[in-house]
């Protein structure tokens, strides 16, 4: 069969639209599925592990009643079915649920071998998923096990509704993208094909495309426009690229800087141990079978405030000041060296010292062995390393906030659909600035809101859209400089910010050059100190977000112009392919409307017998009142374009005393008056 490329197009449009629409509806469901389930799973097994750690005291204590209490509360969560807990024995001590649920979970427990590692198994049966696991007294002591059944009838039904929604939603995209499909390639044309070839190649990142114009009319025009876009985008990809090649040398730069920094610390720190006697350092000995201190040197006083009578006379005061983050490897690494009788050991921690502030400290322990090889004392030097661990992590946000900006460019650089870009490079923003919320605002120059370009972290997917108009814009002019709001709940405006919970922002202006584009809106459900690397870090992603919304401006330019283009097209299809006059008339006002902002359209022609200008059409108003209205003739102001051949613009329709009376009517502000020639 002998297809013309017309319909071979149209084919192949259907085929694309069912098969890729069919495949990520499919693919969209099940991974939904799966990621409910196993987020459901994931949040089961962290409910699991806290209750596990919350009931280890009544446990411990066999407090039975206290025990059944907290089952109690914890089964007030909708997804639990049922909790038992278990003795050292495996005899159930206690529980909630009904009978059944009981010998379910006698079941379970008598089926599984709880792991080494972390201990806690979950398995799936009939509806309801059973997660089991250990209750131990810290790392060590078993104290017994407990079983939860969490109910999978909530997350079912979710999967269940999901995959409804998906279904439909699919539905309705390929019917649209079939009747799109067929539209646009009905439309196509021979004279424009050379102009579609050299817009798609430019769309696919091919700036060298260009188009050849031998042409003085509209189509002409819109090629040398084209031409003048390829050259604009090949230009911001040169200076993005100029960019990134900046930015990898200052990473090897500030790489170089890291390494050298940290080769100074440790010559300084070999230093401080040849000069321990005069440096400030905390100079101590302790009983290697009880960790009771017998000397501790002054210094500790200087250096974390406390007296050292605590130090020698409270058995448990150095467990007591680690920070709980870092207190269980540093007492491991202590009690490792006493067991293993090892030498020499040095390991980092941080304490809190008595005002509060956290001192990072190197511990270097030595074991003294008595006569029979036994550890009998520890003695060792803790020195503070806070200057240079407050240095290491400088120079690592340094690092990291010149890899984050080397990692937008290349988004920016390499997305194809800008829109997509700036929802990654607002992404990434987030997760390097540590900010809950943002979103990206294009705004006109003088500020008025144009659209939402991008938003993640929202609760509430309702607060993303925005309004434009004159609030907006007032608004916008109070942030012409990168702005701090504290306190957001109780400042003026910022009422979408206020309605996501967010209580301290960063809202930094973007630019290009000295032409407002919009604003980055950074925010924090939680008062938070904005230091003010992340503040340089914000201006410079700012900077990018500009060039990406140059780049989509670009983009959206050229797909106006293609539209002109198609709606050129049929305009001369129809005045070609019929003599009819209103059917020409009626295509001609409807797509006139692509090239100018104007709601309404009236048509007067000459009669070529009598000379005389008759009313021919309307576009967008009610043509039979038109006609069938008394007009006295032929508008003033019409008859004054065609005498003068030239246009005649009314201001202000209400008070002129010579608009056809429709458009007085019909609440119009302002019309133009064209003479046109055929």
């Amino acid at each position: 069969m002998n297809l013309s490329i017309q319909k071979k197009l149209i084919a192949f449009s259907f085929c694309l639209v069912l098969l890729v629409g069919g495949s990520i509806s499919l693919y969209s469901i099940h991974q939904g599925e799966k990621y409910l389930l196993s987020t459901f799973e994931k949040k089961s097994s962290d409910i699991s592990k806290l209750i596990a750690e919350s009931i280890v005291d009544d446990l411990y204590f066999l407090k039975v009643r206290e025990l059944h209490h907290h089952l109690k509360l914890a089964q007030a969560n909708p997804d639990i079915s049922y909790i038992y807990v278990t003795d050292g024995s495996g005899a159930i001590l206690s529980g909630v649920g009904t009978v059944a649920a009981q010998h379910d979970a006698e079941a379970f427990l008598n089926s599984v071998v709880f792991p080494a590692g972390s201990g806690w198994v979950s398995r799936t049966e009939g509806g309801v998923l059973k997660i089991g696991g250990p209750v131990r007294l810290g790392n060590q002591q078993w104290l017994g096990s407990v079983v939860i059944g969490f109910s999978l009838e909530n997350v079912n039904r979710i999967v269940e509704e999901s995959t409804r929604a998906n279904l439909y939603l699919t539905l309705g995209c390929l019917a649209i993208g079939a009747v799109l499909a067929f539209v646009l390639a009905r439309n196509s044309s021979r004279p424009i094909l050379a102009m579609v070839g050299a817009a798609k190649r430019i769309g696919a990142g091919d700036l060298s495309a260009r188009v050849d114009v031998n042409r003085s009319d509209e189509l002409g025009t819109l090629g040398v426009a084209i031409n003048q876009m390829a050259d604009a985008l090949l230009k911001s990809r040169i200076e993005i690229e100029a960019l990134n090649r900046g930015l990898e040398q200052r990473v090897v730069e500030r790489t170089a800087q890291l390494e050298s920094a940290n080769q100074a610390l440790r010559q300084a720190e070999e230093k401080q141990r040849e000069l321990v006697e005069t440096v400030q350092a905390i100079v101590w000995e302790a009983d290697a079978a009880t960790g009771q201190f017998t000397f501790v040197s002054q210094a500790a006083e200087n250096i974390l405030g406390y007296p050292v009578e605590r130090w020698l006379d409270e058995p448990s005061f150095w467990v007591s000041l680690i920070h709980p983050n870092d207190r269980a490897a540093a007492v491991e690494a202590c009690l490792t060296t006493t067991t293993l009788g090892r030498e020499n050991r040095e390991f980092e921690y941080r304490a809190v010292a008595a005002n509060g502030r956290e001192v990072w400290l190197r511990n270097i322990v030595r074991v003294i062995k008595d006569e029979a090889g036994q550890p009998a004392r520890l003695r060792g030097v803790m020195f503070d390393i806070s200057k240079r661990k407050h240095a290491e992590e400088e120079l690592r946000a340094s690092l990291d906030e010149l890899k984050a900006l080397q990692e937008v460019s290349q988004t920016i650089l390499t997305e194809e659909n800008p829109r997509t870009g700036l929802e990654r490079v607002l992404d990434k923003c987030l997760a390097a600035t540590g900010f809950d919320l943002g979103t990206i605002l294009h705004t006109a120059r003088d500020g008025e809101l144009i659209e939402v370009l991008a938003a993640y972290g929202y609760l509430d997917k309702d607060n993303i859209p925005r309004r434009s108009g004159k609030r907006h814009r007032i608004a916008a002019t109070r942030f012409d400089a990168c702005s701090i709001v504290d306190k957001v709940q109780e400042a003026d405006g910022l009422s979408t910010l206020k309605r996501e919970q967010a209580e301290t922002a960063l809202i930094v202006p973007i630019r290009s050059g000295s032409r407002p584009l919009g604003f980055l809106q950074l925010a924090s459900r939680k008062p938070r100190k904005i230091a003010a690397e992340e503040i340089r870090l914000a201006e410079a992603l700012s900077h990018q977000i500009g060039v990406a919304i140059q780049k989509m401006m670009l983009g959206e330019e050229l797909k106006r112009n293609m539209e002109r283009i198609a709606a050129l097209y049929e305009i001369n299809s129809s005045a070609t392919s019929t003599l009819e006059l209103q059917s020409v008339l009626r295509v001609l006002m409807e797509k006139i409307q692509s090239f100018l902002a104007y709601p309404a359209l009236l048509v007067w022609l000459t009669n070529p017998d009598t000379g005389e200008i008759e009313r021919a059409g309307c576009w967008n108003l009610d043509e039979e009142e038109w006609k069938g209205r008394n007009l006295g003739g032929v508008p003033t102001l019409v008859r004054q374009a065609v005498a003068e051949k030239t246009p005649v613009f009314v201001k202000n329709v209400q008070s002129d005393h010579a608009p056809p009376m429709l458009l007085s009517t019909a609440n119009m502000d302002s019309f133009h008056i064209l003479e046109c020639r055929f």
